[in-house]
């Protein structure tokens, strides 16, 4: 194989592989926004008001209990 050959057969392997780096990318980029929304604050409040509603209502109640307890 001559230095021309090998020289283009390197060039197409490193268009390759940038072609696959970027789409690495891409799909990493995607993944990363599907988990920063699955994550988001807002996103758990509203997938978890029941809970933290409960939550909030016991609290209130033993502390409300426990200042009744010490008197």
């Amino acid at each position: 194989m001559s230095t021309a050959e090998e020289t283009h057969q390197c060039e197409v392997e490193l268009q390759l592989s940038k072609y696959d780096f970027y789409e690495d990318l891409s799909e990493i980029k995607q993944k990363l926004h599907e988990t920063r929304s699955r994550l988001s604050p807002m996103r758990v409040i509203k997938e978890k008001s029941l809970m933290i509603s409960a939550l909030g209502l016991l609290v209130g109640f033993v502390v409300g209990n426990r200042d009744r307890v010490q008197r």
